[in-house]
């Protein structure tokens, strides 16, 4: 919000105002692992032998994580004011 007067032709003033901004956010993450591998042996005789393995480490939910954002914008006040030197400069 902001406003520029002229109280007289050669003089400008203004000024503005803005208001603060909350903003709010709840992150949420599920995560989950699931991982397999063979593992090989020599047996007797030289025989090889595959034993494979399977693994998970979730639930029905996963792991969450809840992480709360809270950002705040502050208030800001601006005056500011230009003078005219004849009808070509600004100052």
């Amino acid at each position: 919000f902001g406003m520029i007067f002229k109280p007289i032709n050669e003089l400008r003033i203004g000024f503005a105002i803005h208001t603060p901004t909350w903003y709010s956010l709840t992150e949420t993450n599920y995560g989950s692992v699931d991982g397999s591998f063979e593992a090989q042996t020599t047996g007797a005789g030289g025989s090889v032998q595959t034993h494979p393995f399977k693994f998970s480490t979730y639930t029905n939910d996963g792991y969450e994580s809840l992480v709360d954002w809270e950002y705040r914008t502050p208030w800001k006040f601006m005056v500011g004011a230009a003078g005219v030197i004849g009808q070509k400069g600004i100052i």
